[in-house]
């Protein structure tokens, strides 16, 4: 009834001739076509985001230092984390450039001078361990690396500090920008940050995840925490030793 194709041919003729995923594709349209939800590819929604906006946003305690610079290694970022007053954590990009890294250290070092961190840190295996040698050289105190695994708990620390509304930062364009476009890959049953799953430049993201990692890690230390993995594997060792 005004219907260019009968439905019993169809039923009959094309569905029995077909496959079913070809009769899916060529008669019902079905496909594998990409997902246009914007929220898709995104880690951390636009919604968790937001609300971890506080224009007034201040640390007050001790902060954790930390640089990363980029795969091509045409940009580099450095950023802090912190407790606030309130018992919350703060963020922030200290600085962010285009270009060679070589203005890195000589920021550390002022920056260290001023806000005597806690640790200054840097991931291992990536560009930033490049830099390592130079910062000996410059003594700069705390200096320690990052292994993938803590890179990977330092993804989760943010994550759910985000979800739980416990960490804030002020409007930073850089740290927006390092969001939207930051990929991640699989490390064992866990992920972190992946510079070359991105579409930005994700250096402002990865100082701010590690220095919250860090500053985490430290509380907890100083409440007096235990760390079980760690505990029984020292026991072990110790018992292998006897």
């Amino acid at each position: 009834a005004g219907g260019r194709i009968d439905i019993e041919h169809v039923l009959d003729s094309e569905r029995s001739a077909m496959s079913h995923e070809t009769f899916c594709v060529e008669r019902l349209g079905v496909g594998d076509w990409p997902d246009i939800d914007e929220e898709a590819d995104r880690k951390i929604s636009r919604k968790v985001w937001a609300a971890s906006l506080d224009v007034q946003s201040r640390r007050s305690g001790p902060v954790a230092l930390v640089f990363d610079v980029n795969l091509d290694r045409a940009s580099a970022a450095i950023g802090i984390a912190g407790m606030r007053e309130d018992g919350k954590w703060h963020g922030e990009v200290v600085d962010h450039r285009a270009g060679s890294p070589d203005w890195v250290l000589p920021r550390i070092v002022d920056l260290a001078k001023k806000l005597r961190p806690v640790a200054v840190l840097y991931q291992a295996s990536t560009p930033a361990a490049s830099l390592v040698a130079e910062a000996k050289n410059l003594k700069i105190r705390k200096l320690d690396s990052v292994s993938t695994g803590e890179a990977a708990e330092a993804a989760g620390v943010l994550f759910d500090a985000l979800t739980q509304e416990t960490f804030k930062r002020g409007p930073q364009p850089e740290l927006d920008a390092a969001v939207d476009g930051a990929g991640t890959k699989n490390s064992g049953e866990t992920w972190l940050w992946s510079r070359s799953e991105s579409t930005a430049d994700i250096t402002p993201l990865v100082v701010i995840t590690i220095a919250l990692w860090a500053a985490v890690a430290r509380k907890k230390k100083r409440a007096g925490v235990v760390d079980l993995a760690a505990a029984l594997a020292a026991a072990e060792n110790g018992e292998s030793n006897a």
